[in-house]
């Protein structure tokens, strides 16, 4: 799509605020309002401020997790809160590598530390997997993250994508928390990949790959900075 706009504004009206291209007001796929919080808007209006002659909707995170929030979170939190319960019941962390030996030692250096920090944060346990085989984790365990994700639209919405991204509802619990930033995110979901280009040599392809994940989970990462309250 070209560009048909060449004004983009923050307009606030009683403590909410939306973004508007030429005076007029940015709406969702499905036509409907939006009404954030002046950080969120701020995000938004970068977004649409930085697309050139033609709009690439791929490079508008903020955009789309937002319209996601509203066209569909709004309407549907259980289906929701069903698919991060999924990540969670799969999580990337709980499944180890039996062997290379460095490998192995790597996911427990990296990646134990964060289930710690999860243990204690939400009073959790979990069961880990030496294989691809799948283990079932405890139902109170699904319960209390579930509980952790919460039911605001805009916060489930990255959570669910930061799931999508990383295969770990953990790290995505983590970075909304502020526990982790992207660069933290990157390096733990990311792993496995990065131990294979370090130890078989670069392709190309892969980095692009990666280095586009780490892009993501930066908008990702500001984005859930502006749902924390000032």
């Amino acid at each position: 799509m070209k560009r048909f706009y060449e004004q983009v504004n923050v307009v606030g009206i009683g403590g909410r605020y939306h973004v508007t291209l030429d005076d007029k007001p940015v709406k969702t796929p499905a036509r409907r309002d939006i009404h954030v919080s002046e950080a969120l808007a701020s995000l938004l209006a970068e977004e649409w401020a930085r697309q050139g002659e033609t709009i690439q909707a791929t490079a508008m995170t903020t955009m789309r997790l937002v319209a996601t929030a509203i066209d569909r979170i709004t309407d549907n939190p259980a289906a929701a809160l069903a698919e991060f319960r999924s990540y969670a019941g799969s999580d990337l962390l709980c499944y180890r590598s039996p062997e290379p030996r460095e490998l192995v030692h790597r996911q427990q250096a990296l990646w134990d530390p964060i289930l710690d920090w999860a243990r204690q944060r939400y009073d959790v346990s979990f069961e880990l997997s030496n294989g691809i085989m799948p283990v079932p984790q405890p139902e109170e365990t699904l319960n209390r993250l579930e509980r952790a994700a919460g039911h605001d639209e805009l916060r489930l919405s990255g959570l669910i994508y930061g799931c999508h991204m990383m295969g770990s509802a953990v790290l995505a619990l983590a970075l909304a928390e502020g526990e982790i930033a992207q660069d933290q995110a990157h390096s733990l979901s990311c792993l496995d990949h990065l131990y294979q280009l370090e130890t078989w040599g670069e392709d190309a392809e892969e980095r692009r790959r990666l280095d586009q994940i780490l892009l993501e989970l930066e908008s990702l990462n500001r984005y859930f900075r502006s749902l924390v309250p000032a």
